[in-house]
């Protein structure tokens, strides 16, 4: 197996290498820089989209800071009936809040 390091350093030298066993394994050299290429691009590409998707989302708060969601009505739009799980923690949460 090939470093893809290696291949990206000298390819010109991986070329020859690999012309010796097989002249058509060469070629390969040239198609796996082109979709290294690709890989770097769409991957630095997809670093930046979720970057800012991440910092799109802090602005509507954090777990410790920004804005809060109304646990008593977290769920009313979610479900047409209230499970009874949740019926029971919000009822422990409402007791715990006095």
């Amino acid at each position: 197996m090939l470093d893809i390091r290696l291949i990206r350093r000298e390819p010109d030298a991986v070329r020859s290498a690999l012309a010796r066993r097989d002249p058509n394994a060469a070629e390969a050299v040239d198609r796996v820089l082109e979709l290294d290429e690709r890989w770097r691009a769409v991957t630095t590409e997809l670093e930046a989209l979720v970057a800012s998707s991440w910092k799109e989302a802090t602005t509507f708060g954090t777990m410790t800071e920004g804005p809060r969601l109304n646990a008593d009505l977290m769920f009313e739009d979610v479900f047409k009936e209230m499970p009874e799980h949740l019926v029971k923690q919000r009822a422990l949460m409402r007791a715990e809040r006095g």
